[in-house]
This record gives C-alpha cells, structure tokens and sequence, in this order.
C-alpha cells in the first residue's frame, strides 16, 4: 500500500449551514463571477438567493419533493 493514499474513514455533510456558511459562500461566488462575465448585478440576484432559502425550507418540511 502507497502511504501517501489517504483512507477515508468518514464523510460529513452539512444540509443545514451549521458546519459551512453555504449562503455567503454562494453571494460572494456570484458577486465575484457575474461581474467576470461581463453581467451588472440586478435585484434579480438577491432575489435569487431569497428563492433558494424559500424553496429549500419548504423541501426541509416536506411540503415539496425533489420533482416539484
């Protein structure tokens, strides 16, 4: 065996922002990219994330599906 491989002994998941702030992460992603595009930044942006959080707690709570 090659000492340098890693071996995994286990895989975390954070669906609820305790561990890594996905959010910010996201804003700051899309205000740093959408400008490289050549694209100005719109209340269209923001609105976005606001469906995202939205959309996503209603998925938590049941009342959507992955389909939907």
């Amino acid at each position: 065996m090659n000492d340098s491989v890693m071996r995994w002994r286990a895989v975390g998941f954070d669906l609820d922002g305790t561990l890594f702030d996905n959010e910010g992460s996201a804003t700051d992603a899309v205000a740093e990219f959408v400008p490289d595009l050549g694209i100005e930044r719109t209340p269209q942006h923001a609105a976005w994330f606001t469906l995202e959080a939205e959309h996503f707690e209603n998925w938590r709570a049941g009342r959507v599906s992955f389909v939907e």
